[in-house]
């Protein structure tokens, strides 16, 4: 252990006679992983500590974050392309049903929906959205529980679930019970995995919503805090919701897969054979990510109560660090 820590240490005191920009260089090349092993990487010594809880470096790399990992960004600022993505990944490829407009909210623009109306996007094409790794994180706000062309008791906020093989995402909230929900669907056995949130949906108020999904497990978020954890590793936690026609999958529980996208659907459930599921509301910010953010990035976008192009991420975590000292 002596022996380890000594090596450690030379290593370190090695590192430390490099020029402060090429080590600033180095634990960038880092800085891709996991945000608190990073902080706890701070630790190392007083050097690492101010290269890294730095606003600077922090902030950097949550730019890099976004360049690497967002595949779709929509900030609806422009009245006559309320579809396009800032991203710039879905190269502006959707539609628009019915009579979605641009409304003013606490970010700025947002889009809103008049509970006959959906924006399209077809991801089918996309090799990014074929994963079973992904977060998805909004701000929405419901105007009216029940809207006089929806027939369904849940309204959906964004989905990608087209019958009878591509259900990917599906996030909402229910009539019944005013809970916010995401649902995933696993296999050619349609084995559905729900994950509710305990915060009760209020009227004409806006929630910062984040839910993350993997092949293991799903998160959901609502205003910074998570609220439920669900865990896929095993069939028998889901719900199997059979078709006509359908055929079993032999494979091991583990080899299947959560079903893939479609078409992603801004205010309404999917495509087939119409749309349905609409809401009455409005929806700010929406990102779709191919890696999990983390808990106080989450917690950040809530409390700075703004876009997340105009987020100072690495001020939020450096303010962060000086209340823990």
């Amino acid at each position: 252990m002596s022996s380890q820590s000594n090596t450690f240490t030379s290593t370190t005191c090695s590192l430390n006679d490099l020029p402060v920009e090429l080590l600033t260089t180095i634990l960038f090349k880092l800085a891709d992983e996991n945000l608190h092993d990073l902080l706890i990487l701070s630790c190392t010594c007083r050097l690492w500590r101010s290269i890294i809880v730095n606003n600077f470096f922090l902030e950097k790399r949550f730019n890099f974050f976004k360049k690497k990992y967002l595949i779709g960004h929509w900030t609806f600022e422009d009245a006559n392309q309320l579809g396009h993505d800032s991203s710039g990944y879905t190269k502006d490829q959707f539609s628009l049903i019915g009579n979605p407009v641009q409304s003013n909210c606490f970010l700025g623009s947002c889009l809103r929906l008049d509970g006959n109306s959906v924006i399209t996007v077809p991801v089918n094409e996309f090799s990014r959205y074929q994963t079973d790794y992904f977060s998805v994180s909004s701000w929405f706000l419901v105007e009216r529980w029940n809207p006089p062309n929806n027939t369904m008791p849940f309204q959906t906020v964004v989905g990608a679930w087209e019958h009878p093989n591509q259900h990917w995402l599906h996030l909402g909230f229910s009539e019944a019970s005013q809970l916010i929900q995401n649902q995933v669907i696993i296999s050619a056995d349609h084995v559905q995995f729900d994950c509710n949130s305990t915060t009760t949906v209020k009227l004409n108020t806006w929630y910062h919503v984040v839910t993350q999904v993997s092949r293991k497990k799903q998160e959901i978020f609502v205003n910074g805090d998570l609220q439920r954890e669900v865990d896929m590793t095993l069939k028998a936690m889901g719900t199997i919701t059979w078709t006509p026609g359908q055929i079993a999958s032999n494979a091991e529980w583990s080899q299947q897969e959560i079903q893939r996208p479609e078409t992603l659907c801004i205010g309404a459930k999917c495509l087939r054979p119409i749309a349905h599921n609409f809401w009455l509301g409005q929806v700010a910010d929406l990102c779709i990510w191919t890696r999990w953010l983390e808990p106080i990035e989450i917690k950040a976008t809530y409390q700075s109560k703004t876009k997340s192009d105009n987020l100072n991420m690495g001020q939020f975590i450096v303010d962060g660090m000086k209340k823990l000292h």
